[in-house]
């Protein structure tokens, strides 16, 4: 608010799109700059989406998802940290909460997108794409079976209104 006190509420779908869309243009504009810059250097647009990100959805078409080759859509967000780790990527990097940095205020991938802690997304959506079942998989997370099945529908749903993003361009042959 004007007056700096912040206020929450959930969005209806038609706000959902409206936001999204209005953020997806300064995804694409980022991209533009980039693919300006590579093809100045004649180099390549790698993206950084990861499989979480990938499976779920959470990237912009013709955006981050735009680019010329996408290396880490095989490895899980947590693998991703793993991965930083061992590389000695400096902490400022690997600490940094990820967002999708389109928003007025602070907001986090986990708060907009995936609405589970990161400590144990990556293991549910494997488990969700292996078909472990949800009694298993509540067992070893220390989680409701019911939690567990939420997760799983949720992915479903996120998967398939999204299956268009993995998609390349349909042609007319």
């Amino acid at each position: 608010m004007p007056d700096g006190e912040l206020k929450s509420k959930r969005l209806n779908p038609d706000e959902f799109l409206t936001i999204t869309s209005f953020a997806n243009i300064k995804i694409r504009a980022r991209m533009l700059h980039l693919y300006a810059e590579a093809e100045r250097r004649n180099l390549l647009v790698i993206g950084t989406t990861n499989r979480t990100e990938f499976i779920l959805g959470d990237f912009c078409k013709y955006g981050d998802g735009g680019t010329d080759i996408e290396p880490i859509t095989h490895l899980y967000k947590n693998q991703i940290y793993q991965l930083s780790g061992h590389l000695k990527v400096i902490p400022e990097i690997i600490d940094r909460q990820p967002s999708p940095d389109t928003f007025s205020l602070p907001v986090s991938d986990q708060e907009f997108f995936f609405r589970i802690s990161f400590d144990k997304l990556d293991y549910l959506l494997y488990a969700w794409e292996y078909e472990v079942p949800a009694k298993e998989v509540a067992k070893v997370l220390v989680l409701s079976e019911d939690a567990v099945e939420r997760a799983y529908y949720d992915f479903a749903s996120k998967n398939r209104a999204t299956a268009h993003l993995r998609e390349v361009p349909k042609t007319l042959e």
